[in-house]
């Protein structure tokens, strides 16, 4: 959208450039005061010291209007209005664009008339950004816009979104004198190009008309020269007033490596410094990339899991070995691989998983493609990038690549696909180029070999978690080659001097095998280094080893799954406040490649606004598919945005994201955000049935948890405080005591919970994780459990409705003389005076007397 004529040459009718230092400016008005828009001490194209902006990063959604003062005479047929303007929107992960909307006043009739609405994204001139945007010279861009005839004034209206500010300065409106004005906008060469592979190569050019006439017949040159040498012409026949035109300079084929310059230029005109662009690119013998080597200026990911991919073209045949990424900052620890799709929108090759290391950022970072084995393709396009998997860390989001941010992007390059396993059509669909999204990736390729074998994948590498400290190592192998082939292949893992050597036998083209070596016993929490190697020389050495690192772990009795570091340590505080698991639990990051099968309670927490990908999904299907009556399992989801798309009823996700909501899960969906919907409840919910210990307690969640009702077996647990009656309407929470499993899913984050009626905030959680541990415990052993507030005189203070908590011991007995004991439990009772007390040999109905033993305190029944 950016245009740089700055200096139009017209009679004008309306002239303000803001320069004055007053605001507004004479005869100038803002509506409701100087509300939003104010005086910035920035000026369009850093020609000056002042313009005015309408802050929407203040988030204060007045949505006032600036007023100019009247033309010095009404507009004729063919008068233009001219303004700079400068716009980034706020990005956090999510984008938030703001929109613009000028009026003119039609003095004929005495009315204001909408001119023009412009989109966000259609003035948008920098990057997003989550700071306090202020352009700097070259983030401005020009607009002319045809105007009415009989308008006597203007006024600008900028619709809110809470995005970032909006910058005008320059406002002209008249006659513009017209000249002669063309640019060359854009030159798209490629950073690297292989001798062979992807030529001839195809250089795009945007030439854009910046006066308000057409031009005709108009000669665009092409030269490169350096390492290689070519020149070109093409000439245009008509481009329409401000209006952009590409052309596309085929049959560049280098001959030599090294570097050349290519040039673009038009004649002479009334602006001859945006006559000419250059690009610098690197011939190589197998390397295809299309930024240039000063890339780059921003980083782009996912909120969610997919893949960034830029599409190529093969001339001839080539196998597609590696992928080169440029990892940006802030992301260790993230789990990505590289990525292959076929012109089909198939997934045909990936990488293994990977780890992002401190090391690799802000540099290219090569994925080999192994699995099942790199790639042929043969005159015809194909996709390659990066994978992003489930984020887990302190925020939403890591941005898994560096990209060049400029508007409009190269054509038919940046694209983006959903991931799933290799086979599988996802689709590749371009991101809309006025994203300004240009992407550092690289595509490595060569020659197929008659004799290939390599190491296609590890298993399990990273964290890992186990029952057993002896388990049995299992690789991959591939034969990339033209004939069947025989081969050993040899581990090694370090320290410890592990060494398992096995043979493949007559492997066929094309094929992979998976490879069992003998048993391993590990030390629980050292980090090893393990190394597949294949013990021959082919013709493509590069693939005959494999190295990374694998933590093995015996796994606790809980596991705890977990997306944003403030979910985890929440329920870190609960697990430690309660004691019962406390040096019995896990914390796993969401991004973790392994079973989960090793746990038996399991407690998943997803990240705001997140739900399950089918990668999880699938991992928590198994854990509770292998959970029996002897080895019952338990499944704890806390999730405000899970009910809502994977609900056949509201949303529109794959059946098996379904199935497992409703059979798994045991939940439908009411309605979205029921803090919203039913404000008499306050935020504040109870428990129902073995839940109803907790009775005015509240969840603090921008995120609009959603209602929910029981489903296939499963019962009410949590319900909005206001909702009357105990029965499965309206819900926030179900449970669910199968004979072999038992799940609970509850629709907030774990960390929003709050305590309420005078117990500190911090309980909230302790209080719900508390009582769900109770309920686990008693379905699984037919256990009671007892909720009981209890206040000591010496120890309640009457003024602050608290008490300094302290221990108490509970005991059953018999209500017939000589009221025998029956059972007892301990507990710590909290500044409320509550806790839970879990019984194993009481009976259903039967009397028992309740006996509070306290070590400072009279006993009392």
């Amino acid at each position: 959208q950016k245009s740089f004529k700055k200096n139009l040459q017209g009679n004008w009718l309306l002239e303000e450039d803001f320069e004055s230092g007053n605001f507004p400016p004479a005869d100038w008005s803002v509506t409701f005061g100087a509300t939003e828009w104010e005086q910035a001490y920035v000026s369009g194209y850093g020609i000056g010291n002042y313009s005015t902006l309408y802050s929407c990063w203040q988030c204060n959604y007045s949505d006032n209007e600036i007023y100019s003062k009247d033309f010095n005479s009404l507009t004729q047929f063919g008068d233009k209005l001219v303004f700079d303007y400068a716009y980034a929107p706020y990005d956090d992960g999510n984008t938030y664009y703001d929109d613009l909307e000028i009026y003119y006043y039609d003095a004929s009739d005495q009315n204001y008339y909408s001119l023009i609405y412009y989109y966000g994204w259609e003035l948008q001139t920098a990057n997003g950004t989550d700071q306090y945007f202020q352009p700097q010279s070259n983030e401005w861009g020009t607009v002319i816009i045809d105007i009415p005839e009989n308008a006597s004034s203007i006024y600008f209206k900028v619709w809110e979104n809470c995005g970032n500010n909006f910058y005008i300065d320059n406002i002209k409106v008249g006659n513009v004198i017209s000249g002669y004005d063309a640019s060359v906008e854009f030159l798209w060469g490629k950073g690297k190009i292989p001798l062979s592979y992807g030529v001839p190569d195809k250089i795009p050019v945007l030439i854009k008309n910046l006066t308000i006439d057409p031009i005709s017949n108009l000669m665009v040159y092409l030269d490169i020269s350096g390492a290689n040498n070519l020149s070109d012409s093409i000439e245009i026949p008509y481009i329409g007033p401000l209006d952009t035109f590409q052309v596309d300079f085929l049959g560049f084929t280098p001959v030599l490596n090294g570097f050349s310059d290519i040039t673009v230029s038009i004649p002479d005109d009334d602006n001859n410094g945006n006559n000419v662009k250059t690009f610098i690119t690197q011939a190589n013998s197998n390397t295809i990339r299309y930024v240039d080597s000063n890339c780059c200026n921003s980083s782009v990911g996912w909120v969610g899991q997919n893949a960034f991919l830029n599409k190529y073209y093969m001339s001839g045949t080539g196998q597609i070995r590696t992928v080169n990424i440029k990892l940006p900052d802030w992301n260790t620890n993230q789990i990505v691989y590289g990525i292959v799709l076929n012109s089909s929108g198939t997934i045909v090759g990936k990488s293994p998983h990977y780890k992002i290391k401190d090391s690799d950022q802000n540099t290219y970072k090569s994925f080999q493609i192994t699995d099942p084995k790199p790639i042929i393709v043969t005159n015809d396009h194909y996709y390659v990038g990066i994978a992003q998997t489930e984020f887990a860390g302190d925020g939403f989001a890591f941005g898994s690549q560096q990209m060049q941010y400029e508007i409009p992007a190269r054509p038919d390059a940046n694209y983006y696909s959903g991931l799933a396993p290799v086979g599988t059509n996802v689709g590749a669909y371009e991101f809309p180029r006025e994203y300004g999204q240009n992407y550092a990736i690289e595509a490595v390729m060569g020659n197929q070999a008659a004799t290939d074998a390599g190491v296609s994948d590890l298993g399990l590498t990273y964290d890992q978690y186990f029952n057993s400290l002896t388990f049995t190592p299992t690789g991959k192998v591939f034969n990339a080659g033209t004939g069947s082939v025989s081969f050993s292949v040899r581990r090694t893992i370090s320290p410890g001097g592990y060494t398992s050597t096995k043979t493949v036998t007559g492997l066929a083209a094309g094929a992979n095998a998976f490879v069992n070596y003998d048993p391993w016993t590990f030390t629980s929490g050292t980090v090893y280094t393990v190394r597949d190697s294949i013990l021959i020389s082919d013709g493509n050495n590069s693939n005959n080893a494999m190295t990374s690192t694998i933590t093995p772990r015996i796994a606790k009795e809980m596991g705890i799954i977990w997306q944003q570091q403030k979910d985890r340590d929440s329920l870190v505080r609960a697990v430690l406040s309660d004691g019962r698991y406390a040096n019995n639990f896990d914390t796993v990051g969401m991004n973790y490649t392994g079973s989960y099968r090793p746990w038996k309670v399991l407690i998943v927490n997803f990240k705001e606004e997140g739900s399950y990908s089918a990668w999880v999904r699938d991992s928590l299907k198994s854990f509770i598919d292998n959970s029996t009556a002897g080895n019952k399992k338990s499944m704890i989801v806390f999730s405000d945005n899970t009910a809502l798309p994977n609900d056949p009823e509201t949303g529109f996700m794959a059946p098996a994201d379904t199935i497992f909501y409703r059979q798994y899960l045991k939940a439908r969906t009411i309605s979205d955000d029921w803090i919203g919907s039913i404000p008499s409840s306050e935020s504040r919910f109870r428990g129902i049935g073995f839940f109803s210990g907790i009775t005015q307690d509240s969840v603090s969640d921008p995120y609009t948890p959603e209602l929910i009702r029981p489903v296939n077996g499963s019962s009410a647990a949590f319900k909005p405080q206001s909702v009357t009656g105990n029965g499965s309407d309206s819900c926030i929470a179900v449970s669910f005591a199968g004979a072999n499993y038992n799940t609970f899913f509850m629709t907030n984050q774990f960390s929003s919970l709050r305590a309420t009626g005078g117990s500190p905030l911090s309980l909230g959680p302790v209080l719900v994780y508390t009582k769900i541990i109770d309920w686990i415990q008693s379905v699984n052993t037919n256990a009671k459990v007892l909720d009981l507030t209890a206040l000591f005189e010496g120890l309640y203070d009457n003024n602050q409705n608290t008490m300094i908590g302290d221990t108490v011991r509970v005991y059953l007995r018999s209500s017939v003389s000589p009221y025998a004991k029956i059972d007892s439990a301990k507990g710590f009772l909290s500044s409320a005076g509550f806790d839970s007390f879990i019984f194993n040999n009481a009976s259903n109905g039967v009397n028992y007397y309740l006996h509070l033993k306290h070590r400072n305190g009279l006993e009392t029944w």
